[in-house]
């Protein structure tokens, strides 16, 4: 199977699965498909562009589990659009138990079919999650400890969601140690559609923020259409959760271009999700 055969394959497994342990051992198989076409298809891609940069990244790869990692930190530093931001991610809708209503038009499936090693990163993630947790964890808590760039903020998510309880009690675990071993606090938030399948309020008693997709009437936080309808769709929305008492903001990020997520000092605009449960996104 080709890759995009192998993510859907991976998809029915999660979605499907009644026992998480019981499938396991199937979706860390087809995941180490995914990473040996993408290794190959890395390989071939500078092998006929007779570049040797892709080919020595790859011999100089570190073997973890059994799998291929092309870096050792799990975590990223910040994306266009996240400014001194912490990112963890896993990969887009295989790891979303409520995407339904919106993996047609999820941005973060775009990111990783555009970009083979944005998709590669994100598996290798979850496979060092199934295959060596106690390893993974080692590596994000040295990250966040050392805060090695001085960031302040971190987003459990960027891509993927809590697909089950024990992946989210793991989490409440590495933020419960991170949170005794520095002064200067990490902020951790993180966006999911899943707080009806998982139990996240040990995380929320970690200090946590989490950004709900469903918002206290039972409709979903981003609208169905694009701007300019969309920013009107989205104005009713906040109207309708004003007058009863919820505090949303529209996202400024999904309004206008250029507007980035995150402190000022590091190139940020807006902090609103760091510390608030409702927002409203535009679809764009």
């Amino acid at each position: 199977m080709g890759v995009k055969d192998l993510l859907l394959h991976a998809h029915d497994l999660f979605a499907g699965r009644t026992n998480p342990l019981a499938s396991r051992e199937e979706i860390a198989t087809t995941g180490k498909k995914i990473l040996t076409n993408l290794i190959a298809a890395n390989l071939a891609k500078h092998k006929a562009a007779r570049s040797k940069k892709g080919i020595a990244d790859w011999t100089f790869s570190k073997e973890v589990a059994g799998i291929r990692v092309k870096y050792t930190d799990r975590l990223t530093y910040g994306n266009e659009k996240l400014k001194g931001i912490m990112i963890w991610d896993l990969p887009a809708v295989t790891t979303c138990p409520s995407c339904a209503d919106c993996k047609d038009a999820c941005y973060a499936v775009a990111s990783q079919l555009l970009y083979p090693m944005t998709l590669y990163a994100r598996w290798s993630n979850l496979l060092l999650y199934l295959l060596d947790p106690a390893w993974l964890e080692k590596r994000i808590l040295s990250q966040l400890i050392s805060r090695s760039r001085g960031y302040t903020s971190l987003r459990i998510h960027a891509s993927g969601d809590f697909f089950d309880q024990e992946y989210a009690d793991w989490w409440e675990g590495i933020v419960r140690y991170m949170k005794r071993q520095t002064t200067d606090q990490i902020r951790p938030y993180a966006y999911t559609k899943a707080e009806k399948e998982v139990d996240i309020s040990g995380l929320e008693g970690q200090g946590v923020n989490f950004i709900l997709s469903t918002l206290p009437d039972g409709s979903r936080n981003f609208t169905e259409s694009k701007k300019p309808e969309g920013l009107g769709e989205a104005r009713e929305i906040a109207r309708r959760l004003a007058q009863a008492g919820v505090q949303a903001k529209i996202c400024p990020a999904t309004v206008s271009k250029g507007i980035k997520c995150g402190e000022k000092r590091w190139g940020g605009h807006c902090t609103w999700c760091l510390t608030h449960r409702h927002a409203i996104f535009v679809r764009h």
